[in-house]
């Protein structure tokens, strides 16, 4: 019997973060990066991200946050990462997504922005 994505650890941690930027609490989302990310991440420069990534969609409003897919094992990952998730971001007319790494502490240490 396997896991749905989202009640994995890794997807759990993905969804909460993804929710936060949803959400826009940025301070939120930036106390779930490792201090090496959050030192390169500010609040200010996660909303940034994030608000590029979705402005092609202003004004549509995010009606949908759920974790599509986890991995185990991928070819870079490092002793002290629990598994990667890919978030999906959505409302009726647009998608996006963010991909994390998240380490055997609850924390993530690398972030994919935007749809592949």
């Amino acid at each position: 019997m396997s896991i749905a994505p989202n009640d994995t650890p890794q997807g759990k941690v993905a969804l909460q973060f993804a929710q936060a930027l949803v959400a826009r609490n940025f301070v939120t989302a930036q106390a779930m990066l490792t201090s090496e990310l959050r030192s390169l991440h500010s609040a200010e420069a996660l909303q940034t991200q994030f608000d590029g990534m979705i402005s092609n969609w202003q004004g549509m409003p995010v009606t949908d946050v759920e974790t599509i897919n986890v991995l185990d094992e991928w070819p870079d990952r490092q002793a002290a990462d629990i598994g990667w998730a890919y978030v999906s971001i959505g409302g009726d007319r647009f998608n996006e997504a963010v991909a994390v790494v998240v380490t055997d502490a609850g924390l993530i240490r690398s972030i994919e922005w935007g749809r592949p």
